[in-house]
């Protein structure tokens, strides 16, 4: 009885065991940069899989005000960031307005909708 107990002592042991990471990767990531992330993430492969620096890394990524979604996922120690970010600007075309280019730019800056930001509501 005594070596059973041991040994169903030691098997909850190793479950318990935290999972060490084996892989990060960030998936649809393009906003910062992967140095960025591992130093936002605060942990490295090799390290034991940390919830709470998950969790601390999640509202990291929440304060650069890029994502609109962020979901996390370990599986056999590979541990994955999936990344929706919210949409850029890719071009501003200004109709019925006929002037020189200099103008044209200068009434981009003045709505303040440039090639580059974010989307918004607020600014649509």
């Amino acid at each position: 009885m005594k070596n059973k107990s041991i040994l169903l002592s030691i098997a909850l042991a190793s479950m318990l065991q935290a999972e060490q990471i084996t892989s990060i990767e960030y998936v649809n990531l393009s906003k910062i940069s992967t140095p960025i992330a591992n130093d936002t993430l605060g942990m490295k492969v090799g390290d034991e899989l940390d919830i709470d620096k998950i969790n601390s890394a999640i509202k990291e990524f929440y304060r650069f005000n890029y994502f609109n979604d962020i979901k996390v996922s370990s599986t056999n120690g590979k541990l994955q960031f999936i990344f929706k970010e919210k949409p850029s600007i890719a071009n501003v075309d200004i109709v019925g307005y006929k002037s020189r280019k200099d103008d044209i730019e200068i009434l981009k800056k003045q709505i303040g909708i440039t090639r580059g930001n974010l989307y918004s509501t607020k600014k649509s």
